[in-house]
C-alpha cells in the first residue's frame, strides 16, 4: 500500500464509523418516535438543550474539514497534520453531532425538527466521506502526484460540508419556532403564488377549445341544425360559472393568506422555546401538518377550475375551508407556559388574548364565504 500506512487506515476508520452513523440515523427515526421521552422538566432545561451542542459541533466540523483539505491539497503533503485533525474529527466531533441529533426527541422538540435536524446530519455526514474518499486518493500517492482536478474534488466536496452544516447552525439558532415560521413563510408563498395564478387566470382564453368538447364536439355540431347557437350557449354559461367559481375561491384565500402573518406574528414570534416544548410539540406538528396541507388544497382547487370541474372545485374548496378552520383552532387559545399558577376553577372563562380575539372574527368571516360552492355539491 503506497503513502502513509497509518493515516491510510485513519481515513478507512473516519469511512466507516461516518457509515455507521448514517446507518444508526436511518434506523433510529421510527425507534425514536415510538421511545419513551425524558423527564419534561430535564428536556425543557437550557443548561440540557441539545441545540448547543449541535451548533458547535457543526461550526467545529466546518473549521476543520477545511484545515485538513489545505493539509491535502497544500505541498507539501503532511500526513502527520491531517492524522491530527482527523482524530479530533472521529473521537468528538462526529460522536456530538449524532449525539445531538439523538437527542432531539420528537416528543420533546416535535417530530418535524426532529426529522429535519436527522437529514441534515446524515447530509453532513454523506458530503464528508466524500470529501474523506478524496483525500485518501491523494494520501495513497503521498501528495506527489497531485493534478488540479483533484484540488477541484477537494474544494468543492469542501464546500459541500460547509454549506450543510452552516444549515445545522442556522437549524440550531432558529430552534423549533424559528423553523416552523419559516415552512409557514413558505406555505404563505405557495399560497400568494396561487392567487396570483388565479386572478390572471381568464376562462375565455383557455387553449385547445378549453371547453372538454374538442374536435369531436366540434364536428358533432356541425351536423347539428342550429347546434352552432346551442354551443355557444353552453359555452357562455360555462364561462360565467367559472369566473364565479374564480371570484369565489379568490374570496376564500383571501382570508386564508391573511392567517399565515397573523398567526406567526400574533402566536408565534412571542413564544418562547424552553418554556412551550414539550407541552405543545404535538399541536406545532400538527399545525405544520395542516399548513402544508393549505397550499396543496389551493392547487387542486385551482387546478379543477382550469380543467372547468365544478364539481372537484367545490369539493376541494370546502376542504380548503375546512381545513383553515382546523389551523386556526389549533393555536386560537393562549399556549400558556407552565409557570405554577394553579388550575382553572369550575365556570372560569377561557383565556383570550389578542389573536383569540382576531381569531374568531376571522372564523365568522370565513364561515360566511364558500357557501355558493358547497351548495352544489
Amino acid at each position: 500500500m503506497a503513502g502513509d500506512r497509518r493515516l491510510i487506515v485513519l481515513l478507512d476508520t473516519t469511512l466507516g464509523l461516518s457509515a455507521q452513523f448514517i446507518s444508526s440515523l436511518t434506523l433510529s427515526s421510527a425507534a425514536t418516535a415510538s421511545a419513551t421521552p425524558r423527564n419534561s422538566e430535564d428536556s425543557s432545561n437550557k443548561n440540557n438543550s441539545p441545540l448547543p451542542l449541535l451548533s458547535a459541533a457543526a461550526q467545529t466540523l466546518k473549521s476543520h474539514t477545511g484545515k485538513i483539505s489545505l493539509f491535502a491539497i497544500n505541498t507539501p503533503f503532511t500526513p502527520s497534520a491531517i492524522k491530527s485533525v482527523l482524530s479530533q474529527i472521529n473521537d468528538s466531533v462526529l460522536p456530538s453531532l449524532v449525539t445531538a441529533a439523538f437527542l432531539l426527541h420528537p416528543g420533546h422538540y416535535t417530530t418535524i425538527f426532529h426529522s429535519e435536524v436527522n437529514s441534515l446530519v446524515k447530509s453532513a455526514l454523506r458530503e464528508f466521506v466524500t470529501l474523506i474518499s478524496e483525500i485518501k486518493k491523494i494520501a495513497l500517492g503521498d501528495g506527489k502526484e497531485l493534478t488540479e482536478a483533484d484540488k477541484v474534488a477537494i474544494t468543492t466536496a469542501t464546500g459541500r460540508v460547509w454549506k450543510v452544516c452552516d444549515q445545522l447552525v442556522a437549524t440550531s439558532t432558529d430552534g423549533v419556532v424559528g423553523m416552523i415560521i419559516q415552512k409557514a413563510n413558505n406555505f404563505l408563498e405557495l399560497v400568494r403564488d396561487g392567487i396570483k395564478e388565479l386572478e390572471e387566470w381568464d376562462p375565455e382564453e383557455s387553449e385547445d377549445d378549453g371547453w372538454g368538447m374538442g374536435d369531436d364536439f366540434a364536428d358533432e355540431a356541425e351536423d347539428k341544425e342550429g347546434g352552432d347557437g346551442e354551443d355557444g350557449e353552453n359555452r357562455d354559461e360555462l364561462i360565467a360559472t367559472l369566473f364565479e367559481e374564480k371570484k369565489e375561491l379568490i374570496r376564500l384565500l383571501t382570508p386564508i393568506s391573511k392567517l399565515f402573518t397573523a398567526m406567526a406574528t400574533q402566536r408565534l414570534k412571542p413564544l418562547k422555546q424552553d418554556s412551550i416544548l414539550p407541552k405543545y410539540a404535538s399541536s406545532l406538528d400538527d399545525l405544520v401538518d395542516h399548513l402544508k396541507q393549505i397550499p396543496d388544497l389551493v392547487d387542486e382547487a385551482a387546478g379543477s377550475l382550469y380543467e372547468h370541474d365544478i364539481d372537484a372545485v367545490a369539493s376541494y374548496t370546502r376542504k380548503l375551508k375546512d381545513c383553515a378552520i382546523a389551523t386556526v383552532e389549533i393555536v386560537r387559545k393562549p399556549w400558556k407556559c407552565d409557570d405554577g399558577a394553579g388550575p382553572k376553577t369550575e365556570g372560569q372563562a377561557e383565556p383570550e388574548d389578542k389573536f383569540s380575539k382576531w381569531a374568531t372574527v376571522w372564523l365568522k368571516v370565513l364561515g360566511e364565504l364558500g357557501k355558493p360552492s358547497s351548495s352544489k355539491a
